[in-house]
């Protein structure tokens, strides 16, 4: 059998469009209210949170959830991206808000009042890979 030179197995494999963890998942756009919402459920000890942007992914793993990635400035830190998981419909106004909002990386644990989604009934694990996928879909 013959085997290809490494750099030809690079050129090849460049020709094709490997879709990313975020583009499987599919990238959703959220308006600024709910992650607003979000960081209103700052801990008390925590500084003013200000939302800079939001994205969002429907998982593949658990039916009707949803991850949403928050970048936000924290008082005394700068910049932190946190990711929630809520059930139901993905909220885009006041009233739409139709399940239970949990905080799944250790941002958005550390600087919010939501539970914790590994310590819930849900044991959704804080390396679940829509985790990843709702931040990398923040940086398109």
């Amino acid at each position: 059998m013959k085997r290809l030179p490494i750099f030809m197995v690079l050129v090849l494999s460049s020709l094709f469009n490997i879709p990313s963890a975020a583009n499987a998942a599919g990238c959703l756009s959220i308006t600024k209210w709910y992650p607003k919402e979000i960081l209103t459920g700052k801990e008390s000890d925590t500084g003013k949170l200000s939302f800079v942007s939001a994205s969002a992914v429907k998982s593949p793993d658990f039916n009707n959830v949803y991850f949403v990635a928050v970048k936000f400035k924290a008082t005394g830190v700068g910049s932190q991206v946190g990711v929630w998981a809520i059930n139901g419909k993905l909220p885009q106004k006041p009233g739409d808000v139709s399940g239970l909002t949990l905080s799944v990386n250790s941002i958005a644990q550390q600087f919010t009042v939501w539970p914790d989604g590994n310590k819930t009934q849900a044991q959704i694990a804080i390396n679940d890979r829509s985790i990843g996928a709702a931040i990398k879909c923040l940086k398109k």
